[in-house]
């Protein structure tokens, strides 16, 4: 496996494409990607969004877990089980690179670094990644219960000025996400299967998955607070895949879990819109500076 051969499976995965990101090297220690500026992949301001930096980190462990291990995705299965990010400074209207380095490589799983970075190196965000390679199982079991709207007691959505606002906006508007309701401390939020988000074979790439609970987890700690001017920011998100979309429509599901002072700790829940079967869970860190 090479940089060729990598790049021969991997520009067919239409979110890589949708993204926008090039693999600019690769070996089987280290894989680099290169993403320009695009206004899709921004929020107001040209500021990354950080569910882009989240998807480059999942995407470049898996091509370095690949490069390791010398696998042929075609023949065998490429499985994010965890995946960490810390958001250490914003990226705005810059390209950025995601830098994936192998930590170690076992028999099935590959713990992967991945930094992302601007201008002379500088950090942008930090990735964490556990990746298991090896022969498609028929086993999969995801019973990790489920979190609805229903459950939690949410009858009528109620998305207010800033979901609707969001809805139409850069990467949250582009990638469709389409915020359902903000109030209280829980939030709601949908994304719809499309050709450009998927990863290949039929499935919403976990990457977008990621983004989804990124936004959805914001928007929890936003509905607690009175809007303004404020600043805000993700300092760190926390996913676990269970299993994949399967060309299904999805929901998240976000609710606060405590504030301390400008922290918000918010949980959420990704579910199959039909099925209610769990596609990932996440916990987001949101960082909200009341002005005045």
């Amino acid at each position: 496996m090479d940089k060729i051969n990598l790049q021969e499976y991997w520009g067919q995965v239409p979110y890589l494409t949708r993204l926008g990101a090039t693999i600019a090297s690769a070996d089987v220690e280290t894989v680099r990607l290169n993403l320009p500026y695009k206004d899709e992949n921004s929020n107001m301001g040209g500021m990354l969004h950080g569910g882009v930096a989240a998807s480059l980190i999942n995407l470049s462990a898996r091509m370095a877990a690949q490069m390791s291990q010398q696998t042929d995705p075609k023949e065998c299965e490429i499985t994010v089980v965890d995946q960490d990010v810390q958001y250490l400074s914003a990226a705005i209207s810059e390209p950025i690179d995601a830098v994936a380095t192998v930590l170690r490589k076992g028999k099935e799983l590959s713990f992967i670094s991945v930094d992302i970075l601007k201008g002379d190196n500088k950090f942008v965000a930090r990735g964490s990644v556990t990746v298991r390679t090896g022969p498609t199982s028929a086993k999969k079991v995801a019973n990790p219960g489920e979190l609805t709207p229903a459950q939690l007691g949410i009858e009528t959505f109620t998305a207010g000025d800033m979901g609707k606002l969001l809805t139409q906006q850069g990467f949250i508007g582009d990638l469709g996400m389409d915020v359902q309701h903000m109030e209280s401390g829980y939030s709601v939020a949908f994304m719809n299967t499309q050709d450009k988000l998927e990863d290949g074979h039929g499935n919403l790439q976990d990457g977008a998955v990621a983004a989804l609970i990124d936004t959805t987890g914001a928007m929890a700690a936003w509905s607690m607070v009175e809007l303004g001017m404020h600043r805000a920011s993700t300092p760190a998100l926390h996913v676990n895949f269970m299993q994949p979309s399967n060309g299904e429509n999805i929901t998240a599901v976000g609710r606060n879990r405590w504030q301390r002072d400008e922290l918000f700790l918010n949980e959420v829940w990704v579910m199959g819109q039909q099925s209610n079967r769990v596609i990932a869970t996440g916990n987001v860190v949101y960082r909200i500076v009341v002005s005045g």
